[in-house]
């Protein structure tokens, strides 16, 4: 294997693992605001719930009309 082989591999691996790491804290954030969310604005947790899915819904939407 030749050494430009070896280095485009590495960043093609840390291009996707970047990628990963982004999106996983994406999924994450909201819960870990939802206490102060519910709090402020006086909803339930199945309020919460119902926006977790419509924004993951509208961004599934986005990228199908992107391609």
């Amino acid at each position: 294997m030749d050494k430009q082989n070896s280095r485009f591999r590495w960043v093609v691996f840390a291009s996707v693992l970047v990628t990963y790491l982004l999106m996983a804290s994406q999924r994450t954030a909201p819960g870990l605001i939802t206490d102060q969310v519910m709090r402020e604005f006086h909803v339930t947790a199945s309020t919460i719930g119902l926006l977790g899915v419509i924004f993951i819904k509208e961004k599934s939407r986005g990228a199908e009309k992107s391609r």
